[in-house]
Formats: C-alpha cells, structure tokens, sequence
C-alpha cells in the first residue's frame, strides 16, 4: 500500500462542523474529501472541467473596414503613434518597385518631414478573406503630395493582410502596385 492510500485509510464516525455534531459514515468522508482533492487539483492545475465559455463571435467584415479606416487616418494625419500601433512588429510593406520594406522603415517615412501627403483616399475596398485571425483586403489608394521636394501622384491597386491578436486587428503586410493608365 501507497502512502496515497494510507492518507486515505481512516475512520470517522463523528465529524464536528463548527460546534456542530454531524454524524457521518467514514465512506461518505472520504468520497468527499476525494472529491474536493480532485476540484481542488484541477483548478491549481488548470484542468477543463467540460464546461467551455462560448467561442468567439466570428468577424464581420465591418471591423476589417473600421480598422483599416482607423489606419489610413492615422496615416493621413501623419500620426506616428496611432500607425505604429496598427502595424504588426514584423509588419512589411511591398512597393511597386521591389522593395520590401519593414515596419521601423515605413514608420520613419511616415514621419520625415521631406513626406508631404496633400490628399489621399482608399476605395474598391473588399475583403476577400475573413478568418477568426485573419483578413485580407484588396483596394484602390489614390494620393498625391511630395517626397524630397517631387511631386508624386499614386494610383494603386493594394491588398493588406490583418492578423487578430491581443484583442485587436493590426497590418501584418501591405503590397501596393501602381496601375498602369490604359494605352
């Protein structure tokens, strides 16, 4: 025999509760006390007890469009700080040049002084796939304003990817390709 089992190898024929006499049979105390060390081991442990909360209401597309509307105020108010927190850490915008360009260096872009937005405005925007953690958005982003004293005019079909973490929706990447005028 286990010392478990002689922890559990006692008698009792009278259990007092508080000046109260309760007069108990030692199988009945033990079947309790057993249950209790269960209930009470699992909740130290962090076991399931079957009972789950409900899942998560699913997205709706709704929420894509208001994050990426929070976002791209942000960015036309040139607000460093509002950008920063709805990029991801390992964030990656993709230009129509190649260049991939991580989140440190699109956040000092947005907030060089040689960057000078003087409209911008983001249309056709539809989410093409909504996941519980993941959305991706295709769209149209037109502006013009100037780089180092150029003028530049975008016209640029844009798809952004949005992961689901820490209770809100942030850009993990964004790829945007100029559109070419018909010929």
């Amino acid at each position: 025999m286990s010392n478990l089992d002689n922890l559990w190898d006692f008698d009792v024929d009278v259990l007092e509760v508080t000046g109260t006499v309760v007069d108990l049979d030692a199988g009945r105390v033990k079947l309790a006390l057993l249950a209790c060390s269960v209930v009470l081991g699992c909740s130290a442990l962090g076991c399931s007890t079957g009972m789950r909360d409900a899942p998560p209401a699913p997205p709706t597309r709704d929420e894509i469009l208001v994050a990426i509307d929070a976002y791209d105020s942000a960015w036309n108010r040139r607000d460093t700080a509002t950008v920063a927190a709805a990029l991801a850490d390992d964030y990656v915008y993709f230009s129509s040049d190649g260049h991939a360009l991580p989140r440190a260096e699109t956040l000092g872009f947005l907030a060089s002084p040689d960057y000078v937005l003087e409209t911008a405005e983001r249309s056709e925007v539809e989410v093409t796939h909504l996941t519980s953690g993941m959305a991706v958005v295709s769209s149209r982003w037109r502006g013009h304003g100037t780089w180092q004293g150029k003028p530049f005019t975008d016209d640029q079909r844009c798809s952004l990817v949005l992961g689901h973490s820490t209770g809100r929706w942030r850009l993990l990447a964004e790829h945007c390709t100029q559109i070419k005028p018909a010929s």
